[in-house]
């Protein structure tokens, strides 16, 4: 019985390592995983803001080449209605903008 019992606080020391041991590597693992979903994450962002300018662009440049010989101060209905759907896409791509995730690679550019 003495024995069992001088016994007891080794194991108890041994699961109580064990139980460390798995607690860091389970650390590790999740700190892994958020850092490569937020990776993937920011490069989402990258890419919907890339897609929101190049509509935005293609818009702008469609408008200028439709429109390239109307009279600004008398547009017709259409071009109010482009004029204005044009617009709503550059503040789409603007407001993604302003609120993109920083990055060093990019400010560093500016």
């Amino acid at each position: 019985m003495d024995a069992m019992g001088a016994l007891l606080p080794i194991l108890a020391f041994f699961v109580a390592w064990w139980t460390l041991k798995v607690n860091r590597e389970s650390r590790e693992f999740t700190y892994r995983a958020l850092q490569h979903a937020n990776m993937d994450w920011v490069q989402g962002k990258w890419f919907d803001l890339y897609f929101k300018a190049d509509q935005a662009c293609n818009a702008l440049e469609r408008y200028q080449t439709v429109y390239q010989h109307s009279n600004p101060a008398i547009p017709s209905v259409a071009q109010m209605n482009d004029h204005n759907h044009l617009m709503y896409l550059i503040r789409e791509a603007y407001t993604m903008a302003s609120v993109f995730p920083k990055n060093v690679a990019t400010d560093a550019l500016l």
